[in-house]
This record gives structure tokens, C-alpha cells and sequence, in this order.
């Protein structure tokens, strides 16, 4: 029934990359290990409570979460299908677990910091061009790094100044059981949007596409292989070589997209061009990221405050 539901449920509603994330950190790893051999007729509210109290000992808020909602989601199916009357987890008592230590906030590069980076890439090696171009374009787009490893010179309107993003890379699962990079032809919230990109990074790219071999369609394809998708761990590695070669703040690729969005909010974007320039779906996943970057800030507001109701005062 798990593997039913995953297959006929739950693979249609997400891209291939968190199907397989799902199948793996949650069903291979934790749920079917448990009750996978158990009849689903005969699996009880006697049978789930010790599963589910080990579990809230031994995984994370989180995960635990997670977890038993997925085996709650397998017999809500199973009920669906009639093959249950159904749900034994409704009986169950669900621990309460709180976090056992905060989560680690996500990290990002001032402006100085930033620059340091790149003008780091520059150097690093025979490649170092490309890396510069490649991290620049993150960081200057805000683009996340399955978007721009999936797109395609027609992408970029080098006259208006902007990209189209309407496409992501994504691991799936091939028919020989080895999992395979794909493109799916949607971003992560399911919508295209347009990024605008300024004259510095306009003239690093019409500079990156004469570098390449003329038929050459992807961007920022694979180093060894110029017409294949570059897997999103290369440049992750690449990028923490250069990190660590230089002794920079360690940062992910990912997070030079929160230095994106750390960076509009400095210059006074507003909270809705941030949203619809970084396409997230929910304002509410733009707000944390404010928070999280006005969080050091705090101290400083009642000085400010003060400073200007009192700047006429003699």
C-alpha cells in the first residue's frame, strides 16, 4: 500500500528529485524498515504506538512530523481504497516533541563579502572564468541553481535585458534503476516568471557565449561535455573549493540566493517585487528570509528612531 500510494498519490504531485527524497529518507529508511512486512488489515493502534515513540525519541521535530504524516497519508488511501475501514493512527497518542536545539540559520554574504567571492573564482584554475560567470549570475539574479543549469541561450533577451525562467533540472529515477539528471519544463512553484538582469551581468554573459563553441545551447552546461545538463553537485563542490581554497565564510550555492534577497532588501526593494523577482509562491517564505536578515539590525532601531524625531531638536 505504501509503495501504491507513492506511486499513484504522492509522484504526481512533486518533481522527481523530492519523490525520490521522499522514497528514500522517509519510506526506505524509517517507515517500511518498521511496518513494511505488517498486513495493512491487520496493523493497529497496538502495533503504531511503540513505532511511533521510538521514532519521536531517535528523529528530529521535524522528520517526526514528516514521518507520520506520510504512514498517516498511506492509510487514508488504504481507507479510500476500501481496503481499511480505517485510520489506526486517529487512535494512536502522538507524542509532543519539542525542538531539541534551534535550527541553524541559513547564512549569506554581505556586499564586500560578495565581492571577495567572486573576484575569488577568477583564479581558481583553468575554469575559474566560467565559475566567476556562473556564481555571479546566482547572485546577481537570485536564481536557483537547477534554474539557471537548465537554461538555454533563447532564455536571454540580451536586448531587454532579461531571462526567462521557465524551466528546472531535477534528479528522477531512470528505467535502469540508476537515478539520471532531467529538465522539467516548470520552476519549482509550477510558474514561469521573468528575471530582469543588469548591464554587468549582460556584458559577462555576451563574454561567456563567445567563449563557448558557436552550436553550444546551454548557459552553463557540463565542463566536460558541452552539450549535457552540469549536475547541481559540481557546482556545489566547485563552489566550496573555492571557499575553502580562499578561507572565506562558508556559504551554499543556495544561500547565495538568500544573499540575493538579503541584497534587494538593503537597496530598498519592496517586499512583493522581492517576492515576484525570487518566485516564491507564498510572501510568507520572502518574510522569513527578511526577518532573518533584519534580525541583526534590531538593535539599531530605537537609536534610529531617535535620531530622526530628534535631528531638528537644538
Amino acid at each position: 500500500m505504501a509503495t501504491e500510494w507513492l506511486d499513484k498519490r504522492y509522484r504526481r504531485t512533486v518533481k522527481d528529485s523530492t519523490f525520490l527524497a521522499t522514497n528514500d529518507m522517509f519510506f526506505k529508511l524509517h517507515i517500511l524498515p518498521h511496518i513494511g512486512d505488517h498486513k495493512i488489515k491487520k496493523i493497529n493502534k497496538r502495533t503504531l504506538e511503540p513505532v511511533i515513540d521510538k521514532w519521536s525519541k531517535a528523529l528530529s521535530r521535524h522528520r517526526f512530523k514528516l514521518v507520520v504524516g506520510y504512514v498517516k497519508k498511506v492509510f487514508d488511501y488504504a481507507a479510500q481504497e476500501e481496503i481499511v475501514a480505517n485510520n489506526p493512527i486517529l487512535k494512536v497518542h502522538i507524542p509532543t516533541k519539542k525542538n531539541s536545539k534551534p535550527k541553524t540559520p541559513s547564512q549569506f554574504y554581505d556586499k564586500n563579502e560578495l565581492q571577495h567571492f567572486l573576484t575569488s573564482c577568477k583564479g581558481h584554475g583553468a575554469n575559474g572564468t566560467f565559475w566567476h560567470t556562473f556564481f555571479h549570475f546566482l547572485a546577481y539574479t537570485g536564481l536557483r541553481k537547477g534554474e539557471a543549469l537548465a537554461l538555454t541561450w533563447d532564455d536571454i533577451n540580451f536586448n531587454d535585458g532579461y531571462v526567462d525562467v521557465n524551466k528546472t533540472t531535477a534528479t528522477r529515477m531512470g528505467e535502469d534503476g540508476k537515478r539520471e539528471l532531467v529538465v522539467h519544463d516548470m520552476t519549482k512553484n509550477g510558474e514561469h516568471r521573468i528575471v530582469t538582469i543588469d548591464k554587468l551581468t549582460t556584458s559577462l554573459l555576451r563574454t561567456h557565449k563567445l567563449s563557448q563553441p558557436a552550436k553550444t545551447t546551454l548557459i552553463f552546461p557540463a565542463l566536460k561535455n558541452n552539450v549535457k545538463h552540469m549536475h547541481g553537485q559540481s557546482a556545489g563542490k566547485a563552489m566550496k573549493s573555492i571557499i575553502v581554497s580562499k578561507g572565506l565564510k562558508v556559504i551554499t550555492a543556495h544561500e547565495l540566493r538568500h544573499t540575493h534577497c538579503s541584497l534587494l532588501f538593503e537597496a530598498g526593494i519592496s517586499m512583493k517585487e522581492v517576492q515576484q523577482r525570487l518566485g516564491h509562491k507564498d510572501i510568507a517564505v520572502t518574510m522569513n528570509v527578511y526577518a532573518h536578515v533584519t534580525k541583526d539590525r534590531s538593535n539599531e532601531v530605537a537609536e534610529l528612531f531617535s535620531q530622526h524625531v530628534n535631528q531638528n531638536v537644538k
